[in-house]
């Protein structure tokens, strides 16, 4: 009976510490929850403070230094900042920098575990941000309705601006190809340039309607200039170097037909050279304005004028060829002719001798002769 009563005492030994090691468990738990609990809360706090003070300083701030911009050349303006720039001091002063504060002070207590003043603290700091939130919020509101045309009149200026890069871009990438339109780019980038400036003097002025009239006109112009700039690089080859090129070889190939006695004359080449010549010196003249409505069609029109002079210089080399052949099979023919007729005469007194020949016959074989 004793035995059995000592191995219970040992069993309850053991049930109670490890009950003991249970409850220092749990409480040890609870405290890193509360600890938890509390940083997790200011945490919270201080994420909730960073997005509405980045509101005030960013965003409000921007918009009231536009408003101070604004207000240099406009005396409406220059009113309506001073007033919302105090109010923007007074929240950012009195609102701001207080919740700032708290929320160190909360830090603080967090780190010195001083859990019941917590409580107390984040009540007034979540209330506090509300407020502060409230405030931002109809301030930037405020703001923006204020700056609403003036948001508008620039955002319209975005899409202008972009063709403005883009033909620029377009232009320093193909200088060395734009021969002809080469000045009237230039002469568009440089007054692009100018008169995104003069929108932006006008915007500050807030003389929006002249601004956006500025904007609709030089949209027009960039806007026909990317419209037709990626077939220039093409069209100046073809006007510029292509065509004078075919022009070139043509003639050459006339010139060694005339020196070679080719009677080409009933080609009326000279005058239809000096018209292509006309007609390729207009077509530079179009592109140098930027203009290539049907410039593509007249350039196939007048290569193909090229190629039919082309195939008739051929066609009377040909016939050059087939002349000269059919005259050498004619002065084989007509050599092999006149040794027939010759040895016909040499033997023309033999047959007198022994046959009767009517005299008129012998006289038309020597008339022959001559």
């Amino acid at each position: 009976m004793y035995l059995p009563f000592l191995m219970s005492g040992a069993a309850i030994a053991v049930i109670s510490a490890a009950s003991v090691v249970v409850v220092a468990g749990l409480i040890v738990g609870a405290i890193l929850l509360h600890k938890h609990r509390f940083s997790s809360a200011s945490n919270n706090l201080k994420n909730s403070y960073s997005e509405i003070h980045f509101r005030l300083s960013n965003n409000c701030e921007t918009a009231l230094k536009r408003l101070e911009t604004l207000g240099k050349y406009s005396d409406y303006y220059q009113s309506i900042y001073e007033e919302r720039k105090k109010q923007y001091q007074d929240i950012s002063e009195r609102k701001d920098k207080a919740i700032a504060v708290s929320l160190a002070s909360l830090e603080e207590l967090v780190k010195s575990k001083e859990y019941r003043k917590i409580r107390e603290i984040e009540t007034e700091i979540s209330d506090d941000l509300a407020a502060f939130n409230k405030s931002v919020s109809d301030f930037a509101s405020d703001l923006s309705t204020l700056l609403q045309e003036d948001d508008v009149t620039n955002s319209a200026s975005v899409p202008v601006k972009a063709k403005h890069r883009q033909v620029e871009t377009f232009y320093n990438e193909h200088k060395n190809e734009l021969i002809s339109s080469g000045p009237s780019f230039e002469f568009i980038i440089s007054d692009s340039k100018a008169k995104i400036e003069k929108f932006q003097l006008l915007t500050n002025e807030a003389k929006y309607d002249e601004a956006k009239e500025l904007l609709k006109d030089l949209d027009q112009v960039l806007t026909a200039t990317v419209d037709i700039m990626d077939q220039l690089p093409l069209l100046e080859a073809s006007v510029c170097t292509v065509l004078p090129d075919k022009i070139s070889d043509l003639m050459k190939t006339y010139r060694d037909m005339l020196d070679e006695n080719f009677v080409i004359d009933f080609l009326h080449v000279d005058e239809k050279v000096d018209k292509i010549n006309q007609q390729i010196s207009e077509l530079k003249q179009k592109i140098t304005y930027l203009d290539v409505s049907g410039v593509k069609d007249k350039i196939d029109c007048i290569q193909s004028e090229i190629t039919d002079i082309n195939a008739a210089f051929e066609d009377e080399k040909n016939a050059k060829i087939n002349f000269l052949n059919a005259h050498n099979l004619m002065d084989d023919s007509t050599y092999d002719d006149e040794r027939k007729y010759s040895k016909l005469i040499l033997s023309l007194p033999k047959y007198q001798q022994v046959y009767l020949l009517n005299q008129k016959y012998v006289d038309q074989m020597f008339a022959l002769k001559t």
